[in-house]
């Protein structure tokens, strides 16, 4: 391929989570990265979830890019749920990418029918974080995800995630991506 690969740590549940009181809000993460590499995605599982375009996983997962502050403690990092889309690229992970057979993906901004409903969030059942894309070691570590109705004092402007595809776009919710 020519290509950076990918790297993908999951959860799963036989239990499922009823998130869709925050539909409107989104999912905040604690983390720290440990390097240069900071630009991760962030996918949840749900029932009802489309398979995207090119798709080899068995279940139709939401993604979205974050950026994982460099820090000794533990950040907070916000990622909207309208930011989340099910119609990504097997070769970037990102929601507004062309594939070689044509195909342009489409991001939840773009196409409503993208974005994740209160229905799928009443059955979210795992998460994954990928590294993905960009080629180079990589150490992340997490320490707790939970559904919030916005993002937290503690979520700085530098820590709010979810459109900014690695240093292609310069603000995303009114803040710096790179």
């Amino acid at each position: 391929m020519k290509a950076p690969g990918f790297c993908r740590a999951t959860t799963g549940s036989i239990f499922l989570e009823d998130t869709s009181a925050y539909l409107k809000g989104g999912l905040e993460l604690s983390v720290r990265a440990r390097g240069n590499y900071t630009a991760f995605k962030l996918a949840f599982t749900a029932i009802g979830v489309p398979l995207h375009h090119g798709g080899h996983e068995a279940l139709g997962q939401f993604k979205s890019t974050f950026t994982a502050p460099t820090s000794a403690g533990f950040k907070t990092v916000y990622v909207p749920f309208n930011s989340f889309s099910w119609d990504w690229s097997d070769f970037t992970g990102l929601c507004s990418t062309k594939d070689p057979d044509g195909y342009q993906h489409k991001c939840c901004s773009d196409d409503a029918s993208k974005c994740p409903t209160a229905k799928q969030l009443s059955t979210m059942d795992g998460f994954s974080i990928w590294a993905e894309g960009i080629a180079g070691p990589f150490h992340l570590e997490v320490e707790s995800i939970t559904a919030v109705m916005g993002p937290s004092s503690s979520a700085g402007n530098a820590t709010k995630s979810g459109c900014c595809s690695p240093c292609q776009e310069t603000t995303c919710h009114g803040a710096p991506c790179c």
